[in-house]
């Protein structure tokens, strides 16, 4: 059973750290690069291995653009949930393309924890 709970602190751990950086690099946001969009989408992708096939994509935007679309989604008014299918939908202002499901709702839990100054 304390093996259990050492994995659980490892892990917890760890995703404090992810959010820690998240935080870092959301505070710098009025000076984003494209090197920032890949940081941002190496976090948003911290599990998904295959998904990172989109990162080139995602890394091509304006890094500008990218800041918006996110503040939209993290502290934008509404509900959440349309903010986020906003966020998926083609076609959408708020669109971020290359970035799927998967990566938009980690930075959503990320930003949902209190961590955003």
């Amino acid at each position: 059973m304390n093996a259990l709970w050492d994995v659980a602190r490892g892990d917890e751990a760890w995703y404090r750290r992810l959010a820690s950086e998240f935080r870092s690099l959301w505070r710098r946001r009025a000076s984003w690069r494209k090197a920032d969009l890949e940081t941002l989408f190496d976090l948003a992708y911290t599990h998904g291995r295959a998904a990172k096939l989109r990162k080139p994509l995602f890394g091509r935007q304006d890094p500008v653009r990218v800041v918006r679309s996110l503040h939209f989604l993290l502290e934008g008014l509404g509900d959440p949930y349309v903010r986020f299918e906003k966020v998926l939908a083609t076609g959408s202002q708020n669109k971020l393309h290359g970035m799927g499901e998967a990566g938009i709702i980690f930075l959503m839990h990320c930003g949902s924890q209190g961590l955003l100054p």
